[in-house]
């Protein structure tokens, strides 16, 4: 019973790594500010917010969090990105893209540590470490898949459709995402104290 469990929780790991790496306007972003009338000095001051929030939040979140509530910090993370993208969307002035960049980094923060510790969790609890570097593989041409497929739907939508481009974009964004919390929250944590 409990190996199936850990078997669901990988599954989970191979979707999360498909469907995350599919973020229709983070590659488009610099254009998506320009749009909203941002300066290059503008666009440069938030990447500068992002990474150093980034530093600041990555240990005191992922330590603590990890050791306390591994699923729930995965959860977090990927409701953080929510937010993120809704704060850029619903509300975009120059003061809510600095309250967004936070949970951006947030999510990035809570994400890093906690994604790593619970897939090696999950591979041990369920004595796949000999299969390892195969999952690991498998992992990145999920995650490839999902770059190479995220510039191949950017051009076709804005090609086609330019004038509701961004907004269709926004929205797979949010459906996506969606979908991604509801897998995500289907993670299980895993009692290891046997062993």
């Amino acid at each position: 019973m409990q190996k199936e469990i850990w078997l669901q929780n990988l599954k989970v790991h191979y979707i999360w790594t498909f469907f995350s790496s599919i973020l229709f306007l983070s590659p488009i972003m610099s254009l998506f500010y320009s749009v909203k009338w941002l300066s290059i000095k503008d666009i440069l001051l938030l990447g500068s917010v992002y990474t150093i929030l980034c530093v600041i939040l990555e240990i005191p979140t992922s330590t603590i969090w990890d050791n306390l509530w591994r699923v729930k910090t995965l959860i977090a993370s990927v409701c953080s990105t929510f937010v993120w993208m809704a704060l850029y969307f619903l509300c975009p002035t120059y003061f809510m893209f600095f309250i967004a960049t936070f949970f951006s980094a947030l999510w990035q923060a809570l994400w890093s540590w906690t994604g790593q510790a619970k897939l090696q969790e999950d591979l041990k609890a369920a004595e796949l470490t000999l299969d390892f570097w195969k999952i690991i593989w498998k992992l990145i041409a999920l995650q490839r898949l999902g770059q190479l497929f995220t510039p191949v739907v950017i051009f076709l939508i804005l090609k086609f459709l330019p004038n509701n481009g961004y907004t269709i974009l926004a929205w797979l964004d949010f459906i996506i995402w969606i979908f991604v919390i509801f897998f995500v929250s289907r993670f299980k944590e895993i009692d290891t104290s046997y062993k």
